[in-house]
């Protein structure tokens, strides 16, 4: 990884994190309505979301914002999650993963936009 230990324990921890909402959004795929794995999914987004906030890491903090919200959103109104809704926090999952690896290696986030990430996993 690199030399700060505070960006190596993010990284460490976020890919922790990312393995665990995998597997909550593999256990909502057969039970969309499983309440722990929406609680998961909604915890591990939230804190994703304030330590890259704390790291200054702008575009990650309001990817993961958004999953946050919207799983608050899930579980707040008894929603059941659908089949393309599991799509797309698979596909962001996805790009949050590869943006944690390139910070692993670069320090940064590099030039991302959150908005073009968002919008792009929504296809």
């Amino acid at each position: 990884m690199n030399d700060n230990p505070l960006i190596e324990a993010f990284c460490e921890e976020a890919i922790d994190f990312i393995d665990s909402i995998n597997d909550s959004l593999a256990t909502l795929e057969s039970d969309p309505n499983d309440k722990s794995s929406l609680e998961n999914c909604y915890v591990k987004y939230h804190a994703l979301k304030g330590n890259a906030g704390f790291l200054g890491y702008k575009q990650l903090k309001i990817i993961c914002e958004k999953c946050e919200d919207d799983f608050y959103d899930f579980k707040e109104n008894n929603n059941s999650l659908e089949p393309k809704d599991i799509l797309y926090f698979k596909k962001v999952t996805n790009e949050i993963s590869r943006i944690i690896n390139y910070i692993a290696n670069n320090r940064s986030e590099g030039d991302i936009s959150s908005e073009e990430i968002l919008k792009r996993s929504s296809d």
